[in-house]
């Protein structure tokens, strides 16, 4: 199976958390295999994610030595349908590489559950591993360098530990990197980040560590700016279905008022806006007030 280098893999373009961690597996693949538990060689390397048929890209395939593969798939939740598309690589991968053994992984960055196994009935068709990040220890993960830009996604008691974590995550980055490498895990824990906290935390964060974060114009800016819009559609849906009912009560105690005002006082052009303006103050008060009226200029004022 002829396979290219990937010293420097082209990115395609695709969902930023994706991106994040192919950067990631990019400077850091064997410390990356080996947190998932792929036995991997020294001399382990990242293969060419295009696969035939219809181009379909894997998130990760890691040549992990002699006979060897493994294909690792980044999610922010998982999809129903995973189990199926992993089913779908795996076949496309062992029509490359007939002979190889692929182990197949899953990372759930932040919600939700798949199940690790296809079948129909007693047939089995394919496994893979699955590790959620929110269950992983960020202290663990905080002990390489390779794996700290991850440990904002790890377990926390309280969501508002979050940023301390990922202050943490700096430090160690700081510490331990050479300063271009630096400033691509920086840029992977920024992205990852968002996937919780806010950019103006995010932001904040970086400059306590003394490393200065700017979304603007980022893929994790990007993220945090859709979500904003997405939060806003929803208030302003929910909003709009509150005033909707606001004036649809309004308009029907204006009707019910505006009959009980001719009644008592006699057709008068005045009778609509006194009514609109009596529904909103609430049609007990209302009521109250029409009936303690001696004429429409008492309500008139």
């Amino acid at each position: 199976m002829a396979h290219e280098r990937s010293d420097a893999p082209r990115r395609r373009p695709g969902p930023v958390y994706d991106n994040a961690l192919r950067t990631l597996a990019g400077d850091e693949i064997l410390a990356l295999c080996r947190w998932l538990g792929i036995e991997a060689d020294p001399g382990t390397i990242r293969l060419s994610e295009a696969l035939p048929s219809a181009t379909q890209y894997a998130d990760l395939l890691v040549g992990a030595g002699p006979a060897r593969l493994a294909q690792v798939e980044f999610v922010r939740r998982p999809s129903p349908s995973l189990p199926v598309r992993m089913l779908e690589y795996r076949a496309r991968i062992m029509r490359l590489e007939p002979t190889a053994r692929l182990h197949q992984h899953v990372v759930v960055l932040a919600g939700g559950t798949v199940r690790d196994e296809l079948s129909d009935g007693d047939r089995f068709f394919a496994r893979f591993e699955v590790t959620y990040l929110r269950r992983q220890d960020p202290d663990e993960l905080l002990s390489q360098v390779a794996l700290a830009p991850l440990a904002s996604l790890g377990a926390v008691k309280r969501s508002r530990d979050r940023p301390a974590i990922l202050r943490r995550a700096l430090d160690v980055i700081h510490a331990g990197a050479a300063p271009e490498q630096a400033r691509r895990l920086v840029d992977v824990a920024a992205v990852l980040a968002a996937i919780h906290l806010d950019a103006a935390t995010i932001e904040a964060v970086g400059r306590e560590a003394a490393m200065p974060i700017s979304l603007e114009g980022t893929d994790a800016g990007r993220v945090i700016a859709q979500r904003g819009r997405a939060k806003g559609r929803d208030e302003g849906r929910v909003e709009g279905r509150v005033e909707g009912r606001v004036e649809g009560r309004v308009e029907g105690e204006s009707a019910v008022l505006a009959e009980l005002l001719t009644a008592r006082f006699g057709a008068d052009s005045r009778v609509p806006h006194l009514a609109h303006r009596l529904a909103i103050a609430g049609e007990k008060s209302a009521v109250a007030a029409i009936l303690a009226a001696a004429s429409l200029d008492d309500l008139d004022t």
